[in-house]
């Protein structure tokens, strides 16, 4: 009839095209003509679609609460050490009660909450550890992606959730590939460990501590999945890139990049970062933290240069931590001043302050060299000597790999009708406004956020994933979530998009006569060159991100 409904296999989609809705055609003069209607009835007609997403987003929502869904629990799991979160006080196992303000929330609202707060801005949280309310604040710091972090991972259960790729390095026969001893064994995703060498374990710490230390010793894991229970024989694979989860203490710069901000502040090769106004810096990444909180308004750099104390001024009222370090390069001695929790240097005995003297026997006097040895260290157990105190030390491991990622703790939200509302419609406003912080973010230069982009082929993959894996309920809130991106996506004031559309007919409203046909044509070919580039765009990300 006069409307087209077209769906096409390739490329995956379709339109709607309605009788003369191109300017200039014959079709367009018509009275039936989509070109020809009143303002408020191209408006309707332009408005349909995204309402349709909108509302299907919303039912969607709504629904998926009322009949239950799993949603990570809101408690807190891994706090990385030099991250905002360690700084904050946050420790794992605490469970977060609210979110700038905000309460019922789960761990996905924290971590959106923090990715789209640009760094240095704060994030509120509330806590209860053991019964005990506690108010912090964190200042989340760039993570790459244009996206935020400040060092939290969910807490993790005894389920397993995937399993490590194990990559070789190259060699004369190029990187190979070993599988997982556990998935070898048998072991699958959704199994839940149970037992370690017929010893009971009670959390995913408390397995990955047996281990570490159980070396590269075969072991058994008893695992229970449905009503099956079973014991699978494992035989560890020794880790082909062995670390000792230790960071240097030096704060002494070895160089600095000429024109770079730490240039333009008068840092010179050879200077020692002594912290920001009256707070000291314990490593680098503390001082990457305190400049991050303040990044507004920062206080002075402290330095000192030949054992002089000094005061150096920031050039501009708002910094980046991140590009301040780019500039510098500093010299990583073997002093140690993180120790990270649950590490081998943990493990063996190695503390902040210490000095790693041998590896395997052969003397280090930088940290490249604890790389380079650990790295050529061959089979077996790794020696390694420390001085504290004027003393010597001695330690061993057997870097082994943990071949299993754990499964995340959920949490079911079965709601009332009203509560269900209530909790669907507040999810979908945040989905909904983190379209516009993201676009906008965008455009005011942040190339980060650009490069997170995903397209079709993120959204499949990602499809796939949900639905193999997850419930129908937590496949119906990610088609939520892309219908309700299909919404507002659509309303941009983008040509050839409905809000395109719509910024059109409302300058045609105000002039009191259509544009010309030479403008309109333009206006068309620009929404195109401009949607096509954008598809183009996110198109290679996706597929670069396979590849990666």
């Amino acid at each position: 009839g006069e409307t087209r409904y077209s769906l096409c296999i390739l490329p995956l989609g379709g339109y709607v095209k309605m009788m003369g809705d191109e300017p200039g055609s014959e079709e367009a003069q018509a009275e039936r003509s989509f070109l020809g209607q009143r303002y408020l009835s191209k408006f309707a007609i332009v408005v349909a679609g995204s309402a349709a997403n909108i509302i299907l987003s919303l039912i969607l929502f709504i629904a998926v609460f009322r009949i239950g869904v799993a949603l990570p629990a809101p408690k807190v799991g891994d706090v990385i050490y030099g991250y905002p979160a360690y700084y904050a006080g946050l420790e794992t196992g605490d469970v977060i009660v609210s979110v700038n303000d905000r309460g019922d929330v789960d761990f996905s609202d924290l971590q959106i909450a923090v990715a789209l707060t640009p760094p240095g801005r704060a994030v509120h949280v509330r806590l209860d550890r053991d019964g005990q309310l506690l108010e912090k604040t964190l200042y989340p710091i760039a993570a790459g992606e244009g996206i935020s972090t400040v060092g939290i991972t969910s807490y993790p259960t005894l389920e397993i959730g995937d399993f490590l790729r194990i990559t070789v390095p190259e060699n004369d026969d190029g990187p190979r590939t070993i599988e997982s001893p556990a998935r070898a064994a048998g072991l699958s995703h959704g199994w839940v460990i149970t037992e370690f060498n017929n010893h009971p374990v009670d959390s995913w710490y408390d397995l990955t501590a047996k281990l570490y230390a159980n070396g590269l010793a075969p072991y058994t894991l008893t695992a229970r999945k449905a009503d099956r229970e079973d014991t699978f024989e494992i035989t560890p694979v020794r880790d082909p890139t062995p670390t000792l989860g230790i960071s240097p203490a030096t704060l002494e710069t070895e160089s600095v990049a000429p024109g770079s901000l730490a240039a333009e502040m008068g840092i010179e090769a050879g200077d020692r970062l002594k912290g920001l106004g009256e707070h000291n810096a314990e490593s680098a990444m503390h001082l990457f933290y305190l400049i991050s909180v303040s990044a507004a308004s920062p206080p002075a750099l402290r330095i000192s240069r030949d054992g002089v104390s000094m005061s150096l001024e920031w050039p501009e009222s708002m910094i980046n931590a991140a590009e301040f370090f780019e500039g510098l390069e500093m010299k990583l001695n073997t002093v140690v001043g993180v120790v990270v929790p649950g590490s081998a240097a943990q493990m063996i005995g190695i503390r902040p302050g210490d000095r790693i003297s041998q590896i395997n026997g052969e003397p280090v006097a930088a940290f490249e060299d604890i790389r380079r040895a650990l790295g050529q260290s061959g089979e077996g157990s790794i020696e390694v000597n420390w001085q504290r105190s004027g003393e010597t030390l001695q330690g061993s491991f057997e870097p082994v790999v943990i071949d299993i990622s754990p499964g995340v703790e959920t949490w079911m939200r079965k709601l009332g009708l009203a509560d269900a509302c209530r909790v669907g419609l507040t999810k979908a406003w945040d989905f909904a406004s983190q379209v516009y912080i993201i676009i906008s973010r965008a455009l005011t230069g942040d190339r980060g956020i650009m490069r997170g982009l995903g397209g079709p082929v993120t959204i499949a993959r990602a499809s796939y994933q949900i639905a193999s894996r997850q419930s129908p309920t937590e496949f119906m809130l990610w088609l939520a979530i892309i219908s309700i991106n299909l919404g507002i996506v659509n309303l941009l004031p983008i040509p050839l998009l409905d809000g395109g559309h719509l910024v059109v007919f409302t300058i045609e409203r105000l002039k009191g006569s259509p544009l010309s046909l030479r403008t309109q044509i333009a206006i068309q070919y620009v929404g195109l060159l401009l949607i096509l580039t954008l598809f183009i765009f996110v198109t290679y990300q996706d597929i670069l991100r396979i590849f990666q």
